[in-house]
């Protein structure tokens, strides 16, 4: 299966609210104006969310405003505003590494089947050979006239 690129943001914090973000909630950099959608909450390098002083990463997609000649998100000590959690959640701790998976096909060359991305090449093979399966006939012994 082939598929289009998938941007990620790996943001390390330094400190912030005392509630731990969820999986969905929307951060927007107070500065920045950049966004990204929390995919994990890894575990805490040191402190703790009650204390407001909680260290570690989270992984954003669904990014906007990436500067895309760097790959990076947000801005050095630049506070991060949660859509649950509120203002000032956490503070990042440097800028926000953003990552690229995926088969980089251009989107002129991807074709999206019952839900799954498949380049052109994949896509033509897949199809021809389900119609190719649709053409088989299922003879038996009795109509080749063996019986």
């Amino acid at each position: 299966m082939c598929s289009i690129e998938d941007r990620t943001c790996e943001l390390k914090y330094d400190s912030g609210g005392t509630t731990e973000p969820s999986v969905g909630e929307t951060f927007t950099g107070d500065e920045s104006g950049d966004t990204g959608v929390v995919t994990v909450v890894q575990t805490l390098i040191s402190g703790t969310w009650a204390g407001g002083d909680a260290t570690g990463y989270i992984t954003l997609d669904t990014l906007t405003g990436n500067d895309g000649e760097q790959l990076t998100m947000f801005q050095d000590n630049e506070a991060i505003n949660g859509s649950t959690t509120g203002d000032n959640c956490l503070t990042a701790n440097g800028e926000g590494q953003v990552n690229i998976d995926g088969i980089f096909y251009p989107r002129s060359l991807l074709v999206k089947l019952r839900g799954e991305w498949y380049c052109v090449w994949h896509y033509r093979f897949r199809t021809k050979q389900e119609h190719l399966d649709e053409q088989r006939i299922d003879v038996s012994e009795r109509d080749r006239g063996k019986e």
